[in-house]
């Protein structure tokens, strides 16, 4: 987990993300699993999840995202932690 503090540590995260991405193959966009859920709580510091959840699904890693404000908030690999 990090914070990401300045524009260049958001400009890095989303090269490093979109590498990930590129390198997943094609992507499958649904909702979590119900093990994917209960993986994501487990980790979750939250003391609830009110934002929807995104699984992005792919050949190597499952991300699931959660959003805040419309936005993408928080990330985390599912499919390999299972």
């Amino acid at each position: 987990m990090t914070l990401l503090q300045d524009d260049t540590e958001v400009v890095n995260f989303r090269a490093a993300l979109a590498d990930l991405l590129v390198d997943n193959g094609r992507l499958k966009f649904r909702l979590p699993t119900e093990q994917e859920f209960k993986t994501f709580w487990a980790v979750s510091p939250f003391d609830e999840i009110v934002d929807p959840l995104i699984v992005a699904e792919g050949e190597h890693y499952n991300l699931i995202i959660e959003f805040a404000k419309d936005k993408p908030f928080w990330f985390d690999e599912v499919k390999n932690m299972l």
